[in-house]
Parts: structure tokens; C-alpha cells; sequence
């Protein structure tokens, strides 16, 4: 939040920092969720668990699109109309993090639900393969881990 205020804060407060802390709740969030359905039901319904997130994103979403899409047609600003209708296509497809510098920083902060969407898709699927085996989740993740802290880090922008 300080980050996007641009307040002065003490130097061990990053900015990307609520960010991290944000992803590592929601994946103890949906991660709780799985397990206490698999808990009550025996079994986790993906269709079940994609569509309630969904219904709980998407028509939020693309509200906040449609009313940054009417407050820049109404700007009359044409350079920020030509920025906003080249970002669309990413915005719409959460691929947010990819969009060229061309679409400007209109709706600059949907990445993060990008990424969470990505999240949200791969994370369950994660967690069913890797769940009744422990010493294969745990070679898993391990795996998943080191491979992480290798690899550069995609979403860096300069």
C-alpha cells in the first residue's frame, strides 16, 4: 500500500512485499479450501472449484474493465484510448504481465490477478497429484523449489 502512495517507509518495507505476502495467503486460502472439500466430500471437484472462482472474479473484473474502458472513451484522450484498447486483449486474457509497452500502464496493477488466475489453474492440480504421496510431494516440491530459486525471474520488468 505505501508503495502506491509513494509515502516515505522505513527501508525493510518493499513494495513487492504485500504482494508476496498476498499470494502466500491465498494459497493457504484456496489450499485449506481443497483439503476440507476432499476432507467432507472424499474428493475435490475441480469443475466445482473453478467455477466458484469464476463467479467470484470474473464479473467483478471485467466491471472494473468496463468502467475504465467508459472513462477513457468519455477522457477524450487519444493517446491514453490507443493505450487502453491495445492493453484489452491482455486484460482479458490475464496475460497482463506480457502486454507491450505500447499499451501503456492503464490497469497497470491487473498482472497480480493474472498471476493469481494462473495460480488458481495450475495450484489445485498441483496439490491433487502430489497429495496422497508424501515422499513424492516432498521430492516434488523440492524440485519445484530449487527449480524456482535457478530460474531468472520472468515477471521482472526494467
Amino acid at each position: 500500500m505505501f508503495n502506491h502512495v509513494h509515502a516515505v517507509v522505513p527501508p525493510w518495507i518493499f513494495g513487492w512485499l504485500g504482494v508476496d505476502v498476498f499470494f502466500v495467503l491465498s494459497g493457504f486460502l484456496i489450499t485449506t479450501l481443497l483439503l476440507r472439500e476432499k476432507r467432507r466430500k472424499g474428493s475435490i471437484s475441480l469443475r466445482g472449484f473453478y467455477t466458484r472462482r469464476f463467479f467470484r472474479i470474473i464479473p467483478v473484473y471485467l466491471f472494473t474493465v468496463c468502467l475504465y474502458f467508459v472513462a477513457v472513451h468519455a477522457s477524450h484522450d487519444f493517446v491514453k484510448i490507443g493505450q487502453f484498447n491495445a492493453a484489452l486483449p491482455w486484460l482479458l486474457t490475464f496475460l497482463q504481465e506480457y502486454r507491450p509497452a505500447a499499451a501503456g500502464n492503464i490497469v497497470g496493477h491487473a498482472w497480480t490477478l493474472g498471476i493469481e488466475e494462473k495460480f488458481y489453474i495450475v495450484w489445485p492440480l498441483i496439490l491433487i497429484f502430489l497429495y496422497p504421496f508424501r515422499v513424492r510431494a516432498l521430492v516434488c516440491l523440492g524440485v519445484i523449489y530449487i527449480a524456482l530459486l535457478f530460474a531468472p525471474h520472468i515477471y521482472a520488468r526494467s
